[in-house]
């Protein structure tokens, strides 16, 4: 006759071994709902194979998982909103002995853009929030702009922070300082280049007719505002506008280069206030040529 039912107040400790029970003989619908207790397992259990767990699970102290591309999968089967989805939690004490949630990885699963990336989450004194997310293309990507990386030192501070790199164009002006000029441009190419608060620019401007306008002339339309320190003190901390080609002017009229001012989109010009070389330099307030064409390029520091 078969026995349906043992109770585990009928079975001494020790009695029944490994060996004594045949392989796949005890399934789980022949073990009553909370019929084994950890009192009544051996501290050292082996499974071999697939090893299915529904429900909470909470293991104390350490877990390995062994073996050849050995892999712990967590599966997820339902959609959800972005920053959710199968995830690993870490949990710690606080000072007055209560666990919380310090820090997760979530795999998001919901259908969508946000399909297959890897959001990572810190507390910070707050509720969990996410920092950075891991994009299935393989990007690596900030949830703030104020969030980079700490380079050159081992704690958080301004000065060693990279959280800006940019590539972009821009359309490069000619105006003066007092009234606009009037031009009919063929060309207005720029292209910058932003880490940090230092820009790089590079431009051609192409104009086949100016007219008209007062005050000193300015190469306007930088792509970012300069720092508003630039005009603290004397010039010598105004970063210099270079021109390597400029045609529109000769002889004195023509400018040399250029100063970029301070919290502004624009740099001054400056020329030869002779026909030496090694004569001062001014601003150019005098009338250009009826076309201009020239190319430069400038490195300043930006506002922000």
């Amino acid at each position: 006759m078969a026995i349906d039912t043992i109770k585990s107040v009928g079975i001494l400790d020790g009695s029944i071994a490994t060996a004594d029970i045949a392989d796949d003989a005890v399934t789980s619908a022949k073990v009553a709902n909370d019929a084994i207790t950890s009192a009544k397992l051996d501290t050292n259990i082996a499974v071999a194979g697939t090893l299915g767990v529904t429900g909470l699970t909470t293991l104390s102290g350490n877990a390995n998982i062994t073996g050849d591309t050995a892999t712990l999968t967590l599966t997820d089967n339902s959609s959800h909103s972005a920053n959710t989805g199968p995830a690993i939690s870490f949990f710690s004490n606080d000072s007055g002995g209560t666990s919380r949630e310090v820090a997760k990885i979530v795999g998001e699963s919901h259908s969508g853009a946000n399909e297959g990336n890897l959001a990572l989450q810190t507390r910070n004194g707050g509720t969990l929030e996410t920092k950075w997310k891991v994009f299935k293309n393989g990007n690596l990507i900030p949830t703030n702009s104020g969030y980079g990386i700490i380079l050159g030192a081992t704690a958080t501070g301004d000065a060693n922070l990279l959280d800006d790199y940019e590539e972009g164009t821009w359309s490069p002006t000619v105006t003066r300082s007092s009234s606009a000029p009037s031009l009919t441009y063929q060309r207005q190419h720029g292209t910058y280049v932003k880490v940090g608060r230092n820009v790089f620019c590079s431009f051609n401007v192409y104009a086949t007719s100016i007219s008209g306008g007062s005050g000193n002339f300015l190469v306007g339309g930088l792509p970012f505002t300069t720092n508003s320190t630039l005009n603290n003190g004397s010039e010598g901390y105004r970063p210099i506008m270079y021109f390597g080609y400029f045609s529109g002017a000769s002889g004195t009229t023509a400018p040399r280069g250029g100063l970029v001012n301070g919290n502004t989109n624009h740099a001054t010009m400056y020329r030869h206030t002779s026909s030496d070389a090694r004569s001062p330099y001014s601003q150019v307030a005098s009338t250009l040529g009826s076309t201009l064409n020239f190319y430069g390029s400038v490195t300043y520091i930006s506002q922000s």
